[in-house]
């Protein structure tokens, strides 16, 4: 029997999922990061306008800038990522749909 191999496989894949090269407008990478929020949204407000008015922004402005536009409507400090910070801030919030308005209102489209 031959064990040199055996616990080498497993490194080797994994590397190559950096998507894209992000020179195209919307890179895949925010797409996936869209992904994750549309995740995220459905599994703590399904039936919030908040949750698809974010979807349709991220998909057409990318996710920094949805979230950006989110985080300084509540008022977080701003990483343009989905935080600790945001989760909190959006679980407080019980006021989702003028947050899906203000949102609309505040992401500038290209």
């Amino acid at each position: 029997m031959q064990f040199v191999s055996a616990g080498r496989h497993g490194h080797g894949h994994g590397h190559g999922h950096g998507h894209g090269h992000g020179h195209h407008g919307h890179g895949g990478s925010s797409n996936s990061q869209c992904y994750q929020a549309q995740q995220f949204f459905n599994q703590w407000w399904p039936q919030s306008v908040l949750t698809s008015v974010f979807q349709t922004l991220c998909y057409r402005v990318g996710a920094t800038q949805a979230w950006t536009t989110l985080q300084g409507l509540l008022g977080v400090p701003v990483t343009g990522t989905l935080d600790q910070a945001t989760f909190q801030a959006l679980l407080n919030n019980n006021n989702h749909a003028l947050l899906a308005q203000q949102l609309l209102a505040g992401v500038t489209t290209p």
